[in-house]
């Protein structure tokens, strides 16, 4: 008979590593699992795996587990009360047993559908920019950065002979892996560039380029790092945001508008404010201080230097 400890699929990464799945085991149990191999799944990916959906997924293959005899229903005969059967002769034309199907018992099946239900599902319904054509919306020509900028520093790492991988990215800025996607994702294309990906040694290699029809060729070019356009001061409003909240509110998507200032009340002028704070102490002139006699400490010190040079002399 089954139980929850039993192993219904095992989970199997290009490295080597692999993680089984058993009954007992919870979502969270099982994306914790497969996070302490160093190769970290998402929720729906690992649901995809499951249920056959993919059978591939950043190196993650998943293989369900065959019946074993343990399993085998109690009301099934023994072998020995079986009646014999003649063995019958290979069929040529018979077709090759698929090796990859596995016929799950009623019992992995419900554990399967129970893991399936629990994992977290697109909302195919939110509405989203996704199919935007943002040739429209963003520049095709290239659009100036401030100089010595975290963007201007990475546009220039990105014109790199033979591009740069995610990885020495990370390394170079000292960033974390979480929103780096999506910077290299938006930026470029935000500035009016192209980011081109080449695939080399199992590596993605990402170069920054002008767009085609910016130089009016056929196929985007390598920018240089003296070709990226450089300002000092506060660049102009180029209106990009304006224009996206446009097309969320024409896709019915929920834009949250920025509340309205408070105006600022009227402050007394720093000037008249110190005068006011000093109008009560009494000012004394250069002309009047010279007016003023020595302190008698001074007098004595005075004289008798005088009497000392008499002295001397």
């Amino acid at each position: 008979m089954t139980n929850a400890n039993m192993i219904i699929a095992t989970l199997t990464h290009k490295n080597g590593k692999s993680v089984a799945i058993t009954g007992d085991m919870t979502k969270n149990d099982m994306l914790a699992a497969i996070k302490a191999t160093g190769n970290p799944l998402g929720g729906t990916s690992l649901n995809e795996l499951i249920t056959g959906k993919k059978t591939d997924i950043a190196g993650w293959t998943c293989a369900k587990t065959e019946t074993t005899p343990e399993d085998t229903p109690a009301t099934e005969p023994a072998a020995s009360e079986q009646p014999e059967v003649e063995a019958a002769a290979p069929n040529e034309n018979a077709a090759p047993a698929n090796p990859e199907v596995v016929q799950l018992t009623p019992e992995q099946a419900a554990l399967a559908k129970d893991v399936e239900a629990a994992m977290p599902t697109r909302d195919a319904e939110k509405k989203t920019l996704r199919g935007t054509d943002w040739t429209k919306v963003l520049p095709t020509s290239p659009q100036a950065v401030k100089r010595d900028s975290m963007m201007h520093r990475l546009f220039v790492y990105l014109c790199t002979p033979g591009g740069v991988t995610k990885d020495q990215i990370l390394k170079e800025f000292n960033w974390s892996a979480g929103g780096l996607s999506g910077i290299l994702h938006w930026e470029p294309k935000a500035k009016g560039y192209f980011l081109k990906s080449e695939k080399k040694d199992g590596k993605l290699y990402y170069s920054l380029c002008f767009h085609a029809a910016y130089k009016g060729g056929a196929e985007p070019t390598l920018v240089q790092p003296e070709e990226i356009l450089i300002r000092d001061g506060a660049a102009a409003n180029s209106g990009l945001a304006a224009k996206i909240k446009e097309l969320k509110k024409a896709a019915g998507i929920p834009v949250q508008e920025a509340a309205p200032k408070a105006p600022k009340e009227p402050t007394e002028p720093k000037v008249e404010a110190a005068a006011g704070a000093n109008a009560s102490k009494v000012r004394v002139s250069k002309e009047q201080r010279a007016q003023v006699p020595p302190s008698a400490g001074n007098i004595t010190k005075r004289t008798s230097a005088k009497k000392q040079a008499q002295q001397n002399g």
